[in-house]
């Protein structure tokens, strides 16, 4: 089995920066980095991707600011006392985009192409545990598990599991329906997303925006200079060095909240020299999470151990944060066969800084 080993860096803070005037508009003009590949969301892979997600596509559960599992198009679930059986009982009245209601059937075929490997969904994995399906009616559907989990309403909630209708998937990566608060409109490969408000959205009074516009903008300096410049309305994960730029500007608010955002070193553990556990952890050791923290977030965010962040009621909080041992690391590569260590090539992401090899804050 392939293992991906991971080391956390930091969990850090989702920092927007938006013009005042513009927040009364109708249409909000957005920055974001990097171009999208696919809007089809068992497809997805990238942040810029999962914005559509959530704004176009529902989920049966979605997760609060508090990262606990809440009602969707399911308005609530059951399980069985071994949970192996769950019902999810949908709500009536969501529609699609097309006009027609969401059903059981569209719920079924979504897990069912999600498990499909030709499809190749990153989430495929968390859907492997169910063994069976059927809509007991209409607007009911039931899993049968292979064993016993409890999270499965919250696998429901992630971005890759939007609902989409079985009528619709040849489509999806380019002209896609879902039932979200927005619809797409256009979509320009390389230069920009457009959404447009559901009016039959099943939230009442949502979405409050008419339009939303999601310009691509790879560079740091060129969200900078629109977002001065009136030509976009709010920059999306802001670049942490122009925070202090732009408190400084009267025109412009930036707010700040905690998010599961997660940088990080990944090790797989399929592959030498990290297929051996002492390499690993040799590698964890000599990382001092808080300067990086200082150096390449800025001080913007926090050091944590694993994606699942601090503040989360799953968070680990036995699990303490050290600082860095260069010698235990010596000792571990030592004994792993790596007394002079040794050489590794890094892949990093388009359109994120704190990663990127050219950033003067790179480690």
């Amino acid at each position: 089995m392939r293992r991906i080993i991971g080391v956390a860096i930091a969990f850090g803070l989702a920092c927007l920066a938006w013009t005042v005037p513009a927040m009364a508009a109708g249409t909000l003009k957005i920055a974001i980095p990097s171009n999208l590949n696919t809007l089809d969301p068992a497809k997805t892979k990238i942040g810029e991707e999962y914005i559509v997600n959530f704004l176009v596509f529902g989920g049966l559960t979605e997760i609060d600011r508090d990262g606990r599992v809440k009602p969707d198009i399911a308005e609530r679930w059951t399980s069985s006392d071994d949970l192996k059986t769950w019902t999810f009982y949908l709500r009536k009245g969501v529609k699609f985009h097309s006009g027609r209601e969401v059903d059981a059937q569209d719920v079924i075929e979504t897990v069912k192409r999600i498990q499909d490997k030709a499809t190749g969904s990153v989430t495929r994995v968390n859907f492997e545990l169910i063994d069976g399906m059927e809509a007991v009616d209409s607007h009911t559907v039931r899993f049968h598990l292979k064993a016993p989990y409890a999270g499965l309403a919250d696998i429901f909630s992630d971005r890759q599991a939007r609902i989409v209708p079985r009528d619709k998937l040849d489509t999806l990566a380019r002209a896609p329906i879902g039932s979200g608060p927005f619809k797409l409109k256009e979509f320009v490969p390389g230069d920009h997303v457009t959404l447009e408000k559901f009016a039959d959205y099943y939230v009442k009074g949502v979405p409050i925006l008419d339009t939303v516009v999601m310009k691509i903008m790879p560079e740091s300096a060129a969200q900078a200079t629109a977002l001065e410049s009136g030509e976009v309305d709010l920059v999306w994960n802001l670049p942490l060095e122009s925070i202090d730029q732009f408190k400084k500007n009267s025109n412009i608010v930036i707010d700040s909240v905690p998010t599961s955002t997660w940088d990080g070193i990944i090790m797989n553990g399929a592959h030498k020299p990290f297929d051996n556990p002492k390499v690993r952890h040799a590698v964890e050791l000599a990382i001092d999470k808080k300067q990086m923290v200082e150096v390449a977030l800025f001080g913007y965010g926090t050091p944590t151990h694993t994606m699942i962040p601090p503040g989360h009621p799953y968070y680990n909080n036995d699990i303490k944060i050290g600082g860095p041992d260069i010698a235990k690391a010596k000792k571990l590569l030592a004994e792993a066969g790596y007394p002079d260590g040794f050489s590794v090539t890094l892949f990093t992401p388009v359109g994120r800084p704190t990663l990127r090899s050219d950033h003067d804050c790179c480690c």
